[in-house]
């Protein structure tokens, strides 16, 4: 999968991400057409967010962005909303048209629940889909669970962002960004290590990895 993403240009690196000598993740950085130190003001600045997907859906994010259903692509198809999900125009705690948005959590936990984040098995090991983004600071609301989630320690109570998408605003002098919201990484998370934390903060050495620092201020 890296190597044909980055052959079309939606991807730049592959990043292991080491606990001890073990790998709990890899990252395909989404920096085409980006300078690291552009990349580094959203790293640095935005924030941190999750969203668990399935496989198939993984090329669309890498070119169009994480865009809310009801979206026309370029090539003619449209995200649609996944079946059990809230309706386009239901409107949800005083919120119309709730699903008229980008859907994110701050918890790579909560993010790689079942109902979100497909399972992929490779080499006897089982690995979380999910897509890291960055969020433009005011650009979203906070609101709870809506799925079954065992908090860790340390974990907030309110672990859905709402991003609102009804705008198509430049954001940043440097480059038109989406609005709102802009896609860092596709990031194959081992579920060993999401089913095995037990401290919330065990999230950040993905998030915030050391490996990634790296690549980026060299």
């Amino acid at each position: 999968m890296y190597h044909n993403l980055h052959i079309k240009g939606f991807v730049s690196n592959l990043v292991p991400i080491k606990k001890g000598s073990i790998i709990i993740a890899q990252k395909m950085l989404c920096l085409p057409g980006f300078l690291k130190k552009d990349y580094l003001y959203l790293f640095n600045n935005w924030i941190p967010a999750w969203h668990g997907t399935k496989l198939k859906v993984l090329e669309s994010i890498a070119d169009y962005g994480l865009l809310p259903a009801g979206t026309k692509l370029e090539n003619g198809m449209s995200i649609r909303v996944n079946s059990g999900h809230i309706p386009l125009e239901q409107s949800l705690f005083e919120i119309k048209k709730w699903g008229k948005a980008v859907f994110v959590s701050p918890s790579i936990f909560y993010s790689a629940h079942v109902d979100y984040s497909e399972r992929i098995n490779s080499f006897g090991k089982t690995w979380c889909v999910l897509v890291e983004a960055r969020i433009r600071p005011g650009s979203y609301t906070i609101h709870p669970p809506t799925s079954i989630h065992t908090g860790l320690i340390g974990e907030p109570n309110d672990l859905e962002y709402r991003v609102n998408m009804e705008n198509d605003s430049q954001l940043i002098d440097f480059t038109p960004l989406p609005n709102n919201i802009y896609t860092t990484s596709i990031t194959f998370v081992l579920e060993d290590f999401l089913e095995n934390a037990y401290d919330y903060n065990e999230g950040n050495i993905i998030i915030n990895s050391k490996e990634e620092k790296m690549l980026l201020e060299n």
